[in-house]
């Protein structure tokens, strides 16, 4: 869930509309005329808050983002476990991302990031570390794999930087440009699409 206080650029700012992401498409398309934006490919929006339960994507305040932007990020972050989900926002607060189109594409590249926030077993965490890495590995390879040693030389390793999620290592995977900023990438979302508005104040078009 992804909760963004919303506004047309150059418009008095009391004339606001507090969705939650992913919201029902009617919706959000009425809450976009009642601030003045209609359908459109431009970033009109200028982002007054974003709340949510682990404090994310606060870079976003005062950037100006296009709504079906967040709506398509949203939905992704949605399919996230929480793992996956304070993963994402430890990569974006490391990686200084302001725009939506990036934040859409690191979406799809958190295999090139680990996120360990428990220590206390150097096999677990070397477990995680290659699961990260590889997104998958086989149960046979599983029982074979000496994790204990990949966590070990990972600790070891001077590259973990500390985030307020917990200490993110690169996989050394290479990220891939899956959105261009013009076509969303396919991507099948499984809920039911309806977290909706919340709150829309000045309900006048400009």
């Amino acid at each position: 869930m992804l909760e963004m206080k919303l506004r047309k650029r150059d418009v008095p700012s009391y004339r606001t509309a507090v969705i939650t992401f992913p919201a029902n498409e009617p919706d959000l398309q009425k809450a976009m005329d009642e601030i003045g934006i209609g359908i459109t490919t431009e970033k009109l929006c200028v982002v007054d808050a974003v709340q949510n339960e682990d404090k994310g994507l606060q870079a976003l305040v005062g950037t100006l983002v296009n709504a079906d932007e967040v709506q398509y990020l949203a939905k992704r972050m949605d399919s996230f476990d929480k793992n996956e989900l304070h993963t994402f926002y430890a990569a974006a607060e490391q990686e200084k991302l302001t725009e939506v189109k990036d934040l859409i594409n690191l979406s799809f590249n958190l295999h090139c990031y680990a996120l360990i926030s428990d220590f206390s077993d150097v096999s677990a965490v070397g477990q995680r570390y290659e699961l990260c890495r590889r997104t998958g590995i086989p149960t046979d390879e599983m029982k074979n794999t000496d994790f204990e040693s990949i966590g070990k030389k990972l600790l070891s390793s001077g590259k973990g930087i500390v985030t307020a999620y917990g200490v993110l290592y690169p996989t050394g995977n290479a990220p891939e440009q899956t959105y261009n900023g013009e076509q969303f990438p396919e991507y099948h979302w499984c809920g039911d699409g309806y977290s909706g508005i919340r709150q829309l104040s000045q309900r006048h078009q400009i």
